[in-house]
Formats: structure tokens, sequence, C-alpha cells
């Protein structure tokens, strides 16, 4: 009897864990977004006083409140349910990222001469009628326009659209040779640190393979 209410008792414990882990989740999110929420009130607020008509839903504040869907994983909380190839699969996961860092600008705040194209919204890889038809430069960004709308901005246009095109012998490669050349394709560890420690560890191989490889080329050249 001691035994089922000491099992009890951790049930309970990581029951209450996982509630506020959720509940924190949520608070952090809605905070995430506010700044965008905010903006786009002051927008529509800024748009009603000039007289114009404004349509369509008002922008909703975030909220702290957990959603109906949020999940914890008990075995590994840092992972997340991701889906899982092509099919109707879903699996409890890690997903490896490559990130531009603020490149544009030294910490100092000077300009580095560095233009970064980003994808801020997600979009089919697939190429439609739309992206074979020749479309002129997008109107002018208003005056105070967020770093997302001159991202989205920049690849409007027919010069940012073809510079974006390069990442596909750029960054996607990379991944490409990780997984069916290096066969890297799920990771071992739990836990978020040892999960990003043997992320690390994959980069380096493949950074120095990739210098060994060069490193023939240009003795053969």
């Amino acid at each position: 009897m001691p035994e089922e209410i000491a099992r009890r008792q951790s049930r309970v414990a990581a029951l209450e864990e996982a509630r506020a882990v959720i509940e924190q989740r949520a608070r952090e999110r809605a905070a995430q977004e506010r700044a965008e929420y905010e903006r786009k009130a002051a927008e529509r607020r800024a748009r009603q006083a000039r007289g114009e008509r404004v349509g369509g839903r008002p922008p909703q504040p975030p909220s702290e409140i957990p959603g109906p869907k949020e999940q914890y994983n008990f075995t590994d909380p840092d992972s997340r349910i991701m889906k899982a190839g092509n099919g109707p699969h879903f699996e409890q996961a890690y997903n490896a990222q490559a990130a531009v860092a603020a490149v544009e600008q030294t910490p100092g705040g000077s300009p580095t001469g560095i233009t970064v194209y980003v994808a801020v919204d997600k979009t089919d890889h697939h190429r439609t009628v739309a992206d074979l038809e020749v479309r002129p430069e997008p109107e002018p960004l208003p005056a105070g326009a967020s770093a997302k709308e001159r991202m989205a901005h920049r690849l409007q246009s027919p010069a940012g659209r073809e510079l974006y095109k390069l990442r596909k012998q750029t960054v996607e490669p990379v991944f490409g040779i990780i997984k069916e050349v290096m066969g890297f394709r799920r990771f071992r560890l739990r836990g978020r640190e040892k999960a990003s420690l043997e992320w690390l560890l994959v980069c380096v191989r493949y950074n120095l393979k990739r210098l060994f490889t060069l490193k023939n080329l240009a003795i053969a050249g």
C-alpha cells in the first residue's frame, strides 16, 4: 500500500509539473505575439482616425490560456510532436533548422554590406503558373514598416525571388548530404541540451568532410 501511495503521489506531481510547463509556454507565446498584435491594432486605429474605411475582423489580443491541443511529453519534455514525412503520421521529435542571425549589421549597428533573403511565411515549394509570370516591382513600403514586412517586400521583387532561389544550391544540399551521405536521420539522445550537442557534432563532421573534399579538389586542380 505505501508503494501504491508513493506512485500515485509521483503521478500527481508529474501532472502538476506538466500543467505548469504548458501554462508557461502559453504565457511566453502570448508575450512574443503581443508586439505584432499591438502594431496591427495601432495601425487600424490610425486608419480609422484618418477616416478610412477599415474592414475585416479586428486583431485579437494573444491569449495566455493554453489551447486544447497543447501537449507535454513526460519522457522528453523538450521534444515536440511533428509531422513525419509526407504521410499522415506524427512523431515525437526534434527538428534541426538552418537560421540566419543578425548578419546585416555588426553588434555596434554598422552595416556589413550583406543582404539577407529569408521567407517569412510558409510557402509551397512546387512551381505554379504564377511563378512563371513576369510581375512588376512591388509597391513601395509605407513608413514604419516592420522587419517582417520589409523582408516580405524584398522577396516580392524579381531580383529578390531570383536570389532566394539560390537556397537550392547553398543551404538545402547541406541537409541532403547530412541525411543521405552521412546517414544522420534521427537524434539518439533525449533532451534539448543533449540533442543540440549531437547536432553540433554532426555539423562539425560535415564541415570537416567538406574541408577535406575541397582540399583534395584544390590539390587535384
